[in-house]
């Protein structure tokens, strides 16, 4: 067990600036990937996706948003143990009609910034 955990984390040592998380809420699946960001390419190092219950969506509205959590996290948690480590940044996709979207910037310094978010 603590084998297992060890492993898991061979790649603590490189930058978690490197890799990024793929999550896309979909009605039927919620689907992972876990990539190693090289410049302009990206190289998939873990996979997962969980199915979504009949009752967890309903037309491209989440109906059961307990359900789509624990969804995403078995999909997400899939793609984790195949790749040996967790991912701080992520892009999460999710459609249906009532999805509106907004973008927003903003500066702020922060009093210790070396200390992570």
């Amino acid at each position: 067990m603590v084998l297992d955990k060890l492993k898991s984390l061979r790649n603590v040592v490189e930058s978690d600036k490197d890799y990024i998380v793929g999550l896309d809420i979909g009605t039927e699946f919620v689907k992972a990937l876990i990539a190693r960001v090289d410049g302009e390419t990206l190289e998939i190092v873990g996979a997962g996706r969980a199915r979504q219950s009949v009752s967890d969506m309903h037309s491209g509205a989440i109906a059961d948003i307990a359900a789509v959590v624990q969804n995403c996290e078995k999909a997400l948690a899939t793609a984790e143990d195949e790749a040996g480590l967790q991912a701080k940044r992520v892009v999460i996709g999710i459609a249906g009609e009532l999805v509106k979207g907004v973008t927003n910037t903003i500066k702020y310094r922060r009093p210790q910034p070396d200390k992570p978010l």
